[in-house]
């Protein structure tokens, strides 16, 4: 059974993407043109919230402007923003190889808040659902040549909040979480899949 509605992932997430299809929920990505801004004078939850409702507005501005892009007439739209709170101190994605190490070395051996905004549309209903999940990732220590090589020889760290995949090798020293696992990869599995079911598409009806 295929459902009757699209699913559309506003991120060029790599991790997102690969949740959705592990999870055997059919989708399309449509990357929306929203633009963050980490200046403004907000908490780490509102600013998760403010970057994934722009995010899903874009996409339904796309969808309204061009609606052939889908081929099915209703749809719901899947938007997330992640972002690490370590002591107070909010860390996004890095900007660069140097950032990144900066990032790491801040966070060996240290607990973090790995954070993610979701918003959930539904196009039917006419109806946008909004929600944060947090969970506290525990790093082993790594000394500084450790770091080098983690940022040198791949590039996990990028377009990642913290700058590190738990989907990847930042699995080896990552020490314990308490919290989603699905959130530090990039999207509360669990929430997505009560409110997909709640617009109706049970994903555990839809056939592998």
């Amino acid at each position: 059974m295929e459902p009757k509605k699209t699913i559309i992932l506003a991120s060029q997430s790599r991790d997102r993407k690969r949740l959705l299809s592990n999870a055997n929920i059919p989708h399309i990505v449509i990357v929306s043109d929203y633009k963050e801004r980490n200046t403004m004078d907000l908490s780490s939850t509102q600013l998760c919230i403010l970057h994934a409702k722009g995010k899903a507005y874009s996409v339904r501005l796309m969808l309204e402007k061009n609606p052939i892009l889908i081929q099915t007439p209703q749809y719901v739209i899947i938007a997330a923003d992640t972002i690490v709170d370590f002591r107070g101190e909010l860390i996004g994605k890095a900007e660069n190889i140097s950032c990144a190490k900066e990032i790491l070395q801040k966070l060996m051996g240290n607990t973090h808040v790995l954070m993610t905004g979701v918003v959930i549309y539904d196009s039917e209903s006419d109806t946008t659902v909004e929600y944060i999940d947090k969970t506290d990732v525990k790093f082993a220590e790594l000394s500084d040549e450790e770091i080098e090589n983690y940022v040198t020889y791949s590039d996990e760290y990028k377009w990642r909040a913290g700058s590190y995949s738990m989907f990847d090798r930042a699995s080896v020293f990552i020490e314990s979480i308490s919290g989603s696992p699905s959130n530090v990869i990039g999207l509360p599995m669990s929430f997505v899949y009560q409110q997909l079911k709640k617009f109706g598409i049970n994903i555990l009806k839809l056939k592998k």
